[in-house]
């Protein structure tokens, strides 16, 4: 069995600012509004543990809806 390199955790700052979203707007939309923002892991399970980003599923959210909004309709 191969072993996979473990990518880099994100923090909300820095996706914030990979998004372009004040990082207030990006803490909230956490909880509120799953969907308005890139796949995250919630490392415990109370309302205030803290959540962080893979890079990768950064990318490729951003990705996506740059496609969504640039396909041909």
């Amino acid at each position: 069995m191969s072993q996979r390199e473990i990518e880099q955790l994100l923090r909300a700052e820095e996706v914030a600012k990979a998004i372009a979203m004040p990082v207030n707007t990006l803490k909230k939309n956490v909880s509120a509004n799953k969907a308005s923002v890139p796949p995250f892991l919630k490392l415990g399970d109370q309302p205030n543990s803290p959540v962080r980003w893979r890079k990768s599923d950064v990318e490729k959210w951003l990705q996506d809806r740059f496609d969504a909004c640039n396909s041909a309709t």
